[in-house]
Formats: structure tokens, sequence, C-alpha cells
């Protein structure tokens, strides 16, 4: 079973970043997936006033598993929303851009306390 977890350290997520291929954004929170040990995923986003903005949300290199990239989208907008911010504007390419507006709109655009999510999408 894989495990969620922020990333406490900015030079533990620039070694993550680097060992997923993403740039190392040092003014973003980040998750991490990992399983008993080895790097699953990543997550970068931030939040500035009331917006969410997600960057980077990526496997390693010769890993492609979509469950982890749901989970993490989800905490990266659970975090957002408890923060009180509810748009997020996606940083993101392809093809994972397109995974998680699917995911948004199919399963992870949910009602909290009676607001919805809403997103933009910006191709880099």
């Amino acid at each position: 079973m894989f495990e969620i977890k922020p990333i406490e350290s900015k030079e533990r997520q620039k070694a993550i970043c680097a060992q997923c291929g993403v740039p190392y954004r040092d003014v973003c929170f980040a998750y991490s997936a990992i399983e008993e040990d080895r790097l699953l995923g990543i997550c970068q986003f931030k939040i500035k006033d009331d917006i969410g903005y997600m960057y980077e949300l990526k496997c390693p290199e010769g890993i492609d598993d979509e469950e982890v990239l749901f989970i993490m989208g989800r905490a990266a907008l659970n975090f957002i929303d408890l923060c009180g911010a509810h748009v997020l504007s996606l940083f993101l390419c392809p093809p994972n851009m397109f995974f998680v507006i699917f995911m948004l709109n199919m399963k992870l655009f949910y009602k909290t306390d009676s607001r919805h999510f809403s997103f933009s999408a910006f191709l880099p």
C-alpha cells in the first residue's frame, strides 16, 4: 500500500523532482507517493490568494500508475480547499493535464460545504 505525504524539506523536494523529471519549484508545496521506500510520484502546487495552482502531477519514468496520480491530486485538492481556495488553475504538461481534467470532471469535481471547485487549464 502506498502513502501520500507532504514533502517537508526543500532539499528532498528538489531531489524528488529530479527523480520524476519535473522542474523544481521552490515556492510550491509538494506531496510524494511512496510505497516501501519506492518513489511513485510527485505533486507540486501552490496557493495564492484564493486560487490553487497545480504544476506537476507525475510518476517517475517507468511507473505509470493512474491511481497514484488520482489520490495525490485529490490530496492536493483537499489541502487547497481546506485553505479556502476554491478555484484551481492547472499548469500541467500533456498527457498529465488531460488526465487531471478528466479526473476533475469525472470524480474530483466534488462539493465541499455546498461549493464546487472550478478550474481553468493552461497548456505551457
